[in-house]
């Protein structure tokens, strides 16, 4: 894990020099130690200042998702066209249909995230569970929901450029959208 990825390794370090120059300063009040302390002080406020004005791939690819999500349950296609890469065609128009077909309520979780960043690829697992509309179907009820995106790098960020439906319990994949779209 980088130290960018959280901001408590560094706090971590700044915690044990703070410790270390404590145990010099109180006994015999050294100059040395206060600036230890001093130095322990302003290494913890530069980790939490660089972890909110540095933001990694993964953080950029898990907040893209969580927009993509709140874009799909507020149906803007628009939007959620956006993220996907204009090359995936097919999951565009699916993304579309999908938008037009399916609602989903406002109460849905979005849980399980994990993203794996490989320099411009990355694959990302997460679950969704909410409530949801099937066009003439109406409400079929509360579903759980897995699904694994692979994303590439561009240089307008990052976009979608495969989707993986996945068993719920399982996570096998169900190529039910792919058998259907004829995407292999």
């Amino acid at each position: 894990m980088s130290p960018f990825e959280s901001p408590w390794i560094l706090a971590g370090a700044a915690v044990a020099a703070l410790v270390i120059g404590l145990a010099r300063v109180l006994p015999r009040t050294k100059v040395g130690g206060l600036a230890v302390v001093v130095g322990a002080v302003l290494l913890g406020v530069a980790a939490f200042l660089l972890d909110a004005y540095v933001e990694t791939d993964r953080e950029q690819i898990d907040a893209k998702l969580e927009t993509l999500v709140a874009d799909f349950a507020a149906n803007d296609a628009a939007a959620v066209q956006q993220a996907i890469d204009p090359g995936a065609l097919v999951w565009r128009a699916a993304a579309s249909a999908a938008v037009a077909l399916v609602d989903l309520d406002d109460g849905y979780r979005l849980t399980d995230i994990s993203t794996d960043v490989d320099g411009a690829s990355a694959s990302q697992h997460f679950r969704l569970n909410g409530r949801f509309s099937v066009g003439r179907f109406g409400d079929v009820g509360h579903q759980p929901t897995r699904w694994r995106l692979d994303w590439t790098k561009t240089p307008d960020g990052w976009l979608i450029e495969d989707v993986h439906e996945l068993d719920p319990i399982t996570g096998e994949e169900l190529n039910r959208g792919r058998k259907i779209l004829g995407v292999k």
